[in-house]
């Protein structure tokens, strides 16, 4: 009881602290508002009107997204989205979790038109890119069903393009960007996914269908294989068309005096302007190049900055090289390793000339070489051989003698042994049973069948015997009316 009384005490006195403390903030509150000035309310009036609010309506279409989105920055539109989203949380009503599931398509339809924008703003990208994860994680299923119509009408005029003219060219960034979207959100180590799956077919499309005709389609492939190696890192899935166009970019950094004996894979040529795309025009003072990965410009349609440049080359180059050493170490313990990368491994030993390019790309090129002689000096394969067994045992006669003997006595075995045994004899049994029945049934059809052949006998007969006796008493009367008849005469 003393106990609980200063529990009692000690709530009462902080009860009072309490009350003391926001009196003396209420207190501070009055003299800040009574000491500003005029011009700090109106600041703080105008503050507050740009202020943005904490409810939003669940927007149903693209058009309703970007009215409540206009005039305002990315960080504000990416504040909006996550009070939407706040707003319309499943367990607030029955009816969000349809709402949020719409959202996930409205925003997924923004993703595509904010990509195409030049330039593109990769900050608004990466936060949005955050809200459609954790709205795919709370509805897999609709949000896989949105994607796979997004990527259906993608492919489908990829496709129309490549039927009509046997080509096609290299998608938009929104595309591309959607490609990378798809490994953030679903997973790419399955064997089998309904988005990941497809999304690999179209970009092996892409790779095989698309031929090279400028440095944007060289910036594009090179992002389709860095999205490749993205999506197979865990799988370590072989994917053929990647190697062909990585050994195709490298050809077009070959001199045509170089490249006569030099074996090229469509969609790219051995001939034409488009063979020598990634040929250094000025090869002087290119040792000090610094190389930097490629930026997302080059992937626009409209790039701000100039590709038609050595540097582009050199870090194309550089890149391919760095992407050809990242799958052979993944793709190194593949019985065909060897006959994978050798066309590419003759092409740098023999046709590619890197004297002038700087040491990084010498480096990268001499780890690769490196790797294809180790694994050429573990050995050639083994031929094929019958698979080698065990030989049997011959079979021993001998007799087993059982001193124990009785005839009247039943033999031991297993309860298997027994068991079969018992039932050999039950289908025996039964088997005569069966053979018996059948036996008398054929006897009682057949006395049937002759009781009945019998009975039609003696009923014909019969017949037979009233008809001659009525012929025999017509005759008899035929003779009487003829005699009468020869009496008269």
């Amino acid at each position: 009881e003393e106990e609980d009384g200063k529990i009692e005490e000690e709530a009462e006195e902080e009860e009072e602290e309490m009350i003391k403390e926001d009196k003396r903030e209420q207190e501070t509150e009055a003299v800040s508002k009574t000491s500003l000035s005029k011009k700090e309310r109106e600041a703080i009036a105008e503050a507050a009107k740009t202020e943005l609010p904490y409810t939003f309506k669940a927007p149903e279409s693209l058009k309703e997204l970007l009215d409540l989105l206009d005039d305002h920055s990315y960080d504000r539109q990416l504040i909006i989205i996550h009070r939407i989203r706040k707003c319309h949380h499943p367990s607030l009503a029955d009816g969000n979790k349809k709402k949020l599931e719409d959202l996930f398509s409205i925003l997924l339809e923004y993703f595509g038109k904010l990509a195409n924008q030049s330039p593109v703003s990769m900050a608004m990208i990466d936060g949005l890119t955050i809200h459609l994860y954790e709205l795919a994680q709370q509805s897999p299923s609709p949000a896989a069903d949105s994607v796979q119509t997004v990527l259906n009408n993608k492919y489908h005029k990829f496709d129309s393009v490549c039927q009509r003219k046997g080509r096609a060219v290299y998608p938009a960034m929104d595309t591309l960007l959607l490609f990378k979207l798809v490994s953030v959100i679903f997973p790419t180590s399955d064997f089998r996914h309904s988005v990941v799956t497809p999304t690999m077919l179209f970009m092996a499309q892409i790779l095989t269908k698309c031929p090279v005709t400028c440095a944007r389609d060289i910036a594009c492939g090179l992002f389709v294989c860095t999205l490749f190696l993205q999506y197979v890192s865990l799988s370590k899935r072989f994917v053929p068309e990647v190697i062909n166009y990585l050994g195709g970019l490298l050809s077009l950094a070959v001199k045509k005096q170089s490249a006569k004996d030099l074996q090229v894979i469509p969609p790219f040529k051995r001939t034409g302007a488009e063979s020598s795309l990634l040929v250094l025009q000025d090869q002087e003072g290119l040792k000090s190049v610094s190389m930097k990965p490629l930026c997302l410009e080059y992937l626009s349609k409209n790039p701000t900055v100039d590709p038609d440049t050595d540097d582009f080359r050199l870090c194309a180059t550089h890149a391919t090289i760095q992407l050809v050493n990242k799958f052979a170490n993944m793709y190194s313990n593949l019985p065909a390793f060897l006959e994978i990368f050798s066309p590419i491994r003759d092409l740098l030993a023999k046709h590619l000339v890197l004297d002038v390019y700087p040491q990084e790309a010498q480096d990268a090129r001499s780890q690769f070489l490196q790797l294809t002689e180790d694994r050429s000096s573990q050995g050639t394969y083994s031929p094929l051989q019958y698979e080698r067994l065990k030989p049997k045992p011959l079979k021993l006669y001998e007799p087993k003698f059982d001193e124990d003997y009785n005839p009247e006595r039943k033999m031991k075995g297993s309860r298997k042994h027994k068991e079969k045994e018992r039932l050999g004899k039950m289908h025996k049994r039964e088997l005569k049973g069966a053979v018996r029945e059948i036996r008398k049934d054929a006897q009682f059809l057949a006395r049937h069948q002759l009781k009945e052949q019998m009975d039609r006998d003696a009923e014909r007969k019969r017949k037979v015997k009233e008809i001659m006796h009525h012929l025999s008493s017509q005759e008899g009367e035929c003779k009487q009316i003829a005699r009468k008849k020869h009496k008269i005469a």
